[in-house]
């Protein structure tokens, strides 16, 4: 099926804030690749496997949307407390959640295709955000005994 081609930028925009997100998070040194790879790595997987399924691109912005935002406040909150580097375990274990989420919104895209990429993409932030931070929950409350 053809996409709009603002459909499309939306999903490579907003892929490439989760990129940037994630420069942002590495340190400047010779450990910036591998903390780059594994903040964003992840995410690409759940971003090929939304690909692979041939989800609408809308799909894809809403996952990415939600991906970068996590990232970024999940980042924030390390580096505000000053924790030790297995936390980001955490965000690691998170991620499941997250690929459920874009799975069941890009399921339900493909049994409403009349419907206009905007909803498809609010769609997809709420649903894929919705098991991210339940699945958060999960992780922070059994694992990593953290304040929410």
């Amino acid at each position: 099926m053809k996409y709009a081609t603002k459909e499309l930028l939306l999903a490579l925009y907003a892929v490439a804030f989760s990129v940037f997100v994630a420069i942002a998070f590495a340190p400047k040194n010779n450990y910036f690749f591998p903390n780059f790879a594994w903040t964003w790595l992840p995410q690409l997987g759940i971003f090929g496997l939304l690909i692979v399924f041939k989800f609408r691109p809308a799909i894809l912005a809403g996952s990415a949307i939600v991906l970068a935002l996590h990232l970024l406040f999940f980042g924030t909150w390390v580096f505000s407390k000053d924790l030790d580097s297995l936390i980001w375990l955490g965000y690691l274990f998170s991620l499941p959640g997250a690929v459920i989420g874009s799975i069941i919104a890009g399921l339900y895209s493909k049994r409403n295709t009349k419907q206009r990429f905007g909803i498809v993409v609010g769609f997809s932030i709420i649903i894929t955000g919705a098991f991210l931070l339940i699945n958060q929950f999960i992780v922070c409350t059994m694992v990593m005994h953290c304040c929410l």
